[in-house]
Order: structure tokens, then C-alpha cells, then sequence
């Protein structure tokens, strides 16, 4: 959970940006993401996770990317 926290904090000061643009790369080809019904909160840094969540862990990529938390499969 204190992960999770932190990756929301990191996402809505700005920071984290070069490692969640190197992660999102891994997740755009994952069999395991999905896109939300709604979008509430806009990543205008990297566009292409707006929406987007793990459907093994269930967290959004926005706050997940920018955090330490480790993928569910081991990717990152």
C-alpha cells in the first residue's frame, strides 16, 4: 500500500516520469492490461496508460508505473 501511495504522490508532483515511460513500454505489450470505463485522471506525459490498469493486481498504471511496486509477472 505504501508503494501505491507513493506512486500516486510521484504522479501528481510530476516525478518518476523517466522510469514510468520505460515501464509503460513493458505494459503496453502486456496480454494483462485493460482500459478502465472511465478515465478520470489524465497522464499527459504518457498518454497511451490514460485509463489503463493491471488486470492481475488491479492497480491503475498511472500510480503503479511511478512507483516501486514490482509487476505481478515479474517484468519490471
Amino acid at each position: 500500500m505504501k508503494q501505491f501511495l507513493k506512486g500516486w504522490a510521484n504522479f501528481f508532483l510530476g516525478l518518476e516520469t523517466e522510469e514510468a515511460k520505460r515501464k509503460s513500454k513493458i505494459c503496453i505489450k502486456c496480454k494483462h492490461i485493460k482500459k478502465g470505463k472511465i478515465e478520470i485522471l489524465k497522464d499527459n506525459q504518457i498518454e497511451e496508460i490514460n485509463g489503463a490498469y493491471c488486470s492481475l493486481c488491479k492497480c491503475p498504471l498511472i500510480a503503479k508505473l511511478r512507483s516501486n511496486d514490482k509487476c505481478p509477472e515479474g517484468k519490471f
